[in-house]
């Protein structure tokens, strides 16, 4: 049977390998801040070119989309039934509405 005097020392014993444990996560925490602290302004531009990037890609979408409807408003005006040559103008719609979801998390991501 472990007596209390025992339990004590083990922990005297083992109080010395907790000082160091704390000492190293002490000295981890800081080396992971002084890290992140640097990687702060060495990403800050990547990332607003990722950003540009991305928003610059979502206009131009957005923008196709604009033109391909008024081409399938055109061609209907015309009496011509794009649906009987592709199923690309049919589908304009729904894709300008997943690019508008696609838009909104992207924004939400962005905020700053």
């Amino acid at each position: 049977m472990i007596s209390q005097h025992d339990v004590d020392d083990i922990g005297a014993e083992l109080q010395p390998l907790f000082a160091a444990e704390a000492e190293a996560k002490a000295r981890r925490d800081q080396a992971v801040q002084e890290y992140e602290a640097g990687l702060v302004p060495a990403l800050a531009e990547p990332l607003r070119q990722y950003r540009d990037a991305i928003a610059e890609a979502l206009d131009h979408l957005d923008a196709l989309f604009a033109d391909g409807m008024r081409f399938n408003a055109r061609a209907k005006y015309a009496g011509v039934d794009l649906k009987r040559f592709g199923h690309l103008p049919g589908c304009v719609p729904p894709l300008m509405q997943h690019l508008e979801m696609v838009r909104k998390v992207f924004n939400h991501a962005n905020r700053t």
